[in-house]
């Protein structure tokens, strides 16, 4: 499990959906832990810092899920287009609750193993809104605080499907719940590091990166 300790709220100047301002987390301090059986708790083993690390390792997390939730399509496993329980997909990407299909194949909701193009000098004035990071060249593509929630409550929710699915044996139940351990992202409580200033203007499709 990973816990993102400090970040800041990256943030374009305009909105690109007119559904409100997407916003990411650009992560500056990660903390691993792992489950200690002894204890029968989680315990810290490796801190990581700065945004390169920290991008690296929140990307490590979400290929995990990302290669699960393929495998399940792989399998033609029902659970791959199962849709959550009251979690909607954001309005303007889609429609119904989000499913594991969705996360997949939505290029934009998991950046997994994506990276920023631009340097730092190459983005037009007024990109980004006024507190807002600036994405570093070849820095890792920054997740929306967004996903990050629902790929932590979609790994819950499936493995409560799971859980009572007697199809499954134990053993399998014990792989999914180790495997997608690793996949696990929380946020430390008071983890945001910045405030963005908000600001509306028209919508200038050009200064958005398309990767």
């Amino acid at each position: 499990m990973l816990k993102i300790n400090k970040f800041q709220l990256g943030q374009y100047a305009q909105t690109l959906h007119n559904h409100g301002h997407t916003q990411y987390c650009v992560p500056e301090k990660i903390t691993r832990y792992r489950m200690d059986p002894t204890k029968g708790q989680y315990v810290a083993v490796k801190e990581y810092h700065g945004r390169m690390d920290c991008g690296l390792v929140l990307h490590k997390a979400m290929g995990i899920l990302k290669d699960y939730q393929k495998t399940l399509h792989q399998v033609k496993s029902s659970y791959y287009a199962k849709e959550m329980f009251q979690h909607p997909i954001k309005q303007g990407h889609g429609v119904g609750n989000y499913t594991a299909q969705h996360m997949v194949e939505d290029h934009n909701f998991n950046p997994y193993s994506r990276y920023w193009t631009k340097r730092p000098t190459s983005w037009a004035q007024g990109t980004w809104a006024v507190g807002s990071p600036i994405p570093k060249f070849q820095e890792p593509y920054w997740v929306t605080v967004h996903a990050l929630e629902k790929m932590h409550d979609w790994i819950f929710e499936y493995l409560n499907w799971i859980d009572a699915d007697n199809f499954y044996s134990i053993d399998d139940k014990l792989d999914a719940h180790l495997d997608l351990d690793n996949a696990i992202v929380k946020f430390d409580d008071d983890a945001q590091t910045n405030s963005i200033e908000q600001e509306q203007k028209e919508v200038d499709n050009s200064l958005f990166e398309i990767v």
